[in-house]
């Protein structure tokens, strides 16, 4: 996007990172029989050192955060699993990758941080026939908004966003312990694409 950089990687302007706090995690696993649950948060902060339009040094500090909820359950042979997640600039806490477009920017115009919103869950699907021949299918979302307004290709949108879809099925075969053969068969859509186009 004209005037417009992606972070890390925002051009001739980046000067320089600095850790201002480190990584921090939180998780806890409740385990309730046939299921369990497990909550996460997680939070990162650095300073951000860019060349703004005057030519002088410029700090700003990119802010990433995550929330998620994973979940297993089992009834018998069948189970399902899946998880939730929301967060700001997934991409700069490295915790997502999708072609960059979830990560904070940088307005070359305004010369300011713009956050990157980011949502998503997945679920799964399965059954256990046997011991030899396991069945599963899932499906999962993930979307990314930037909190701007952009152009691209003279198109402008406010608050763009980039969102991928992708199913799959598959077998699972164990044929002896520790040699397993899984065909499988799924589809990755690229829904919009109004950020990194």
């Amino acid at each position: 996007a004209p005037g417009l950089g992606l972070i890390p990687g925002a051009g001739p302007n980046n000067v320089d990172s600095d850790t201002t706090i480190p990584k921090l995690e939180v998780s806890y696993t409740y385990n309730g029989g046939n299921f369990s649950l497990t909550p996460m948060v997680g939070y990162q902060t650095y300073k951000y050192v860019t060349l703004n339009a005057l030519g002088t040094e410029q700090d700003d500090n990119i802010t990433s955060w995550l929330a998620a909820l994973g979940w297993k359950t089992n009834f018998g042979p069948f189970y399902f699993n899946g998880s939730i997640q929301y967060g700001q600039n997934t991409g700069n806490y490295v915790m997502t990758f999708e072609q960059g477009s979830n990560r904070a920017a940088w307005n070359n115009t305004t010369n300011e941080i713009i956050d990157n919103n980011t949502w998503g869950f997945a679920a799964v699907v399965g059954w256990k026939l046997n011991d030899m021949f396991t069945f599963e299918g899932g499906y999962g979302q993930i979307n990314h908004e930037l909190d701007a307004t952009v152009t691209n290709f003279g198109v402008t949108k406010t608050d763009p966003e980039d969102s991928r879809q992708n199913w799959y099925v598959q077998a699972r075969i164990t044929v002896s312990p520790g040699f397993m053969v899984i065909p499988e068969v799924g589809m990755l859509y690229y829904d919009e694409n109004e950020i990194t186009p």
